[in-house]
């Protein structure tokens, strides 16, 4: 299935070449700008660079993770890891239509799996804990951390050999 490899390779590539023009002047969506949308373009930025090793997709996916970083930030609790409420979700979709997010939010996912996802291609890591908390020591690993069940499932899928697409 060469001629079928090639063909979707080039139309990939065609993809990676138009988010390359348009930067960061994302299509609207449900609304105009959020982590969902940067996040994607990150990932298939990143996957076209793996798959192409073609300098000017990692160039463009380290300006989408300049934009991606924007989402994350300090919270009011540490154990939180700059995971932040991405919207309010719980009122939108949930039953009792109350005005909080669902959490952990799977797009917390998006941006961690970027991350990871670049760290492997790169060789440069990320470390997910805070340094410092409160002016305390915070850079160990918690096993009673919160937000680890995405962690675990990108970490699982990583490791069965899927992580970074070949020809």
């Amino acid at each position: 299935m060469e001629t079928e490899r090639e063909e979707l390779l080039a139309l990939y590539r065609e993809h990676a070449d138009r988010m390359c023009e348009r930067d960061i002047c994302y299509p609207a969506s449900e609304v105009n700008y959020e982590q969902s949308i940067v996040a994607p373009a990150a990932d298939i930025l990143l996957s076209v660079y793996a798959l192409t090793g073609d300098a000017k997709y990692l160039k463009a996916t380290e300006r989408q993770i300049r934009i991606l970083e924007l989402f994350n930030g300090m919270q009011l609790d540490y154990h939180l890891h700059e995971v932040a409420g991405r919207h309010w979700d719980g009122y939108w979709f949930g039953k009792k239509r109350y005005f909080g997010d669902t959490f952990p939010h799977y797009w917390s996912a998006l941006t961690g799996n970027v991350f990871e996802l670049y760290g492997r291609i790169t060789g440069n890591s990320a470390y997910l804990y805070p340094f410092q908390v409160n002016g305390r020591e915070g850079e160990f690993y918690d096993a009673y951390a919160n937000d680890q069940d995405w962690g675990l499932y990108f970490y699982l899928r990583a490791n069965d050999g899927s992580f970074v697409p070949s020809c």
